[in-house]
């Protein structure tokens, strides 16, 4: 993520069109560039530019947003107001200052989604957006935006006895963990890996899966926590009630064998996890200490003792930790260097953003925002909220009240 600038460029020996691109330099000092490049006659101008905290980003964005009014690469024809105003509403999505002078973070009006599945609960989303895979009496492959559901045919009957389920989805969508137990305990069925060749927000769920092995002896029966795939869904990480985890390889060769992990160790109590994004390193957070182990064999990267977390959370694009408890937060870089930290700012979970360097935190009922720096920027409230997660392109909340799926848009208002 570079923090930069996006820019419209005009060109009087092209009136009808305009120029946009990005750039981490000054926007005149890049028209400069571009006028000084062989074949141009006329020098162009800058027209308006907007700095944002991912500038090539939001140029992607921007192209993708006027892709109709496209002519050739970064030249289109369009109205010069307009596109100003489309690089003002991303401005919105990607601010470059924030803190509580100069954004304000907030919930839009709170949305219902009604789906035909039942007593949900539990839900995972998928990597488009609006998309989710919502478990209850049935299994149902939707879009909350859009109102899309799954075709019928492939959605999975409602049983008699309905039992609790817990899940995590490929980032591909091509498939997805699932678990099977009594509330009781008194019957568990072993995790079941759905993998098909197709996105299943377009087809459906798999016909069939494969039984994931916890043990050497099939009749164990092990009651997971979560379930949480690697970036490239190489690798399959779970823990279990018994704060007992197990990495598993996800290949051609495994997918078509017994799914036997990879290892498994015991811990005293694991409290949180995550997985890096592009290195194959995933992180348990204990009752005493912070460790990053690598994927392939669970071998020790870097460990922080005395670091009583209950929640940690991997951010994608700052590319460290944000950890938080009821002692206080912290921020360790990926190397275990606690960068920032904070004995004020105290909670139950984390959740990092996936672009913007901000991160919720929960506290009972009642949830801030913090940037990296620690410091509140805003605070709302879900009163009987479980499950919350921020979608992936960031711009919605997801949460379950009851039984029911809710979400919300995240409003960013740019204060100066």
């Amino acid at each position: 993520m570079s923090k930069g600038n996006v820019y419209i460029l005009t060109n009087p020996d092209y009136p009808n069109h305009v120029k946009i691109g990005s750039t981490t330099l000054s926007p005149q000092e890049r028209c400069d560039q571009i006028s000084s490049q062989t074949g141009v006659l006329s020098p162009f101008q800058v027209h308006y530019f907007v700095e944002v905290s991912d500038c090539e980003k939001v140029e992607r964005l921007v192209h993708q947003e006027l892709k109709d009014f496209r002519d050739s690469k970064e030249f289109f024809k369009i109205d010069r107001e307009q596109a100003q105003k489309t690089l003002n509403e991303f401005k919105q999505k990607y601010p470059t200052n924030l803190d509580a002078e100069s954004v304000n973070l907030n919930l839009s009006q709170i949305s219902t989604f009604q789906t035909n599945v039942s007593g949900v609960n539990s839900y995972c989303l998928g990597n488009n957006e609006g998309e989710v895979l919502i478990i209850g009496d049935s299994i149902n492959f939707t879009n909350f935006i859009k109102g899309e559901d799954s075709p019928s045919e492939r959605q999975e009957k409602s049983q008699k006895d309905p039992e609790e389920r817990v899940s995590s989805i490929f980032r591909n969508n091509r498939g997805f963990v699932l678990q099977q137990y009594k509330s009781d305990n008194k019957r568990i069925s072993p995790p079941i890996l759905m993998h098909g060749k197709v996105n299943c927000f377009k087809k459906g769920p798999p016909s069939h899966g494969k039984n994931l092995r916890v043990k050497d002896k099939y009749e164990r029966r092990e009651r997971f926590v979560d379930f949480k795939f690697s970036k490239d869904d190489r690798y399959l990480f779970g823990y279990t009630d018994h704060n007992e985890y197990f990495m598993w390889g996800i290949t051609n060769t495994l997918l078509k064998g017994s799914m036997k992990p990879i290892f498994s160790r015991e811990c005293d109590l694991i409290k949180s996890f995550d997985i890096y994004n592009d290195e194959m390193i995933f992180l348990i957070q204990t009752s005493k200490k912070l460790e990053a182990r690598s994927c392939k064999d669970d071998s020790i990267i870097w460990e922080i003792y005395d670091f009583p977390m209950s929640s940690i959370s991997f951010h994608q694009k700052l590319n460290n930790i944000w950890c938080t408890s009821e002692t206080g937060t912290s921020i360790v870089d990926k190397s275990g260097e606690i960068i920032v930290r904070s004995s004020e700012i105290v909670g139950e979970k984390i959740i990092t953003h996936p672009y913007l360097p901000i991160s919720i935190i929960k506290q009972n009922y009642n949830y801030i925002y913090v940037n990296d720096s620690l410091e509140p920027l805003s605070d709302f409230q879900i009163e009987s909220a479980e499950d919350l997660s921020i979608t992936p392109e960031g711009k919605y909340i997801c949460w379950l009240n009851d039984g029911v799926f809710q979400y919300s848009e995240i409003s960013i208002d740019i204060l100066n």
